[in-house]
Parts: C-alpha cells; structure tokens; sequence
C-alpha cells in the first residue's frame, strides 16, 4: 500500500486512503483490493478509506468515498484466473 494518508494538525494519522480509479463508470467489474490493501482495510478498520475515482482524467470525475471496506464486504469473487491453481475433474 502506498503511504496514502491524511493527517491532523498534530501529525495523528486521520486516514489511510487506497485510491482506485476507473476511465469510465464505475460498473459490474468493480475495483480490486490486493491481498496487503485488504489486510491493511482489517487492521486498520474506520481509519482506512478506498476512494474510487470513476471517469478519471475527465470533466465528469466522481470520487467515491467508502470506509472500512473491509467490514463491509458480503462476498468474495474467484474470477476465470483461479481455473490455473484449481483442481479440475473431467467427465470421461
């Protein structure tokens, strides 16, 4: 994770902040935490932040802001990628 962080006046560490960011909107294939940012997101509960910038770089930006993503989450995707470390079974 990258030092993102905003601090108070004196220098307490407010929040940690992982910024994602999307050229369009933000849709079906959502953002991705890696392994250490989602770890951080536990430990660091209320104090982390992800901020999701969709449509970046354009005159139509909007910054989502969403703390203690890792308490919220409700499920977890195993994309197509996981097929490379599963056993398979073949009906033969």
């Amino acid at each position: 994770m990258r030092n993102n962080y905003k601090s108070i006046a004196d220098g307490v560490i407010e929040r940690f902040i992982e910024v994602k960011s999307i050229c369009g909107a933000w849709g079906q294939g959502g953002v991705t935490l890696s392994q250490p940012q989602f770890k951080a997101a536990q430990e660091l509960k209320d104090r982390f932040w992800l901020y999701v910038v969709a449509n970046a770089g354009t005159p139509f930006e909007i910054i989502y802001r969403i703390q203690n993503p890792a308490l919220l989450v409700r499920s977890f995707v195993y994309d197509y990628g996981w097929q490379a470390l599963a056993e398979a079974n073949t009906s033969a």
